[in-house]
């Protein structure tokens, strides 16, 4: 199914889970690139994070919330040299790929799609 108002591709479920669409290729490929670049500056990121803590935010109320960010985003996979740098951000990529997989199955996002289904058969 092809969105003509967005100019592209919705990945269906028998995609993801074949895991071997070029559609869902391109689509691991951007997200483990977004992740990267979110790593590469995660610090930054970390920092605005901590400097919001006092705005009272239910969802960001203590160091609990920014140590989960850190977690989230493996910033203990430091890239120390250049060298080991593509190799860092493959293992990162890697994981992050896992964490796709994890997503789309759990039972909120079957029955999602379930939905997306539906509604979109009832449109044609």
């Amino acid at each position: 199914m092809t969105s003509s108002t967005h100019g592209g591709h919705f990945i269906t479920e028998s995609e993801v889970l074949a895991g071997q669409s070029d559609n869902f290729k391109k689509f691991e490929e951007y997200c483990c690139l977004s992740y990267n670049l979110l790593r590469r500056e995660g610090h930054r990121l970390i920092n605005m994070f901590l400097i919001m803590l006092s705005a009272g935010m239910p969802e960001l109320s203590s160091n609990k919330d920014i140590a989960f960010l850190v977690r989230r985003l493996n910033l203990q996979m430091t890239e120390v040299s250049h060298l080991i740098y593509n190799s860092i951000q493959q293992e990162a990529s890697e994981l992050f790929k896992k964490e796709i997989v994890r997503a789309m199955n759990t039972w909120f996002r079957r029955v999602d799609n379930l939905a997306h289904n539906y509604k979109a058969m009832k449109k044609a």
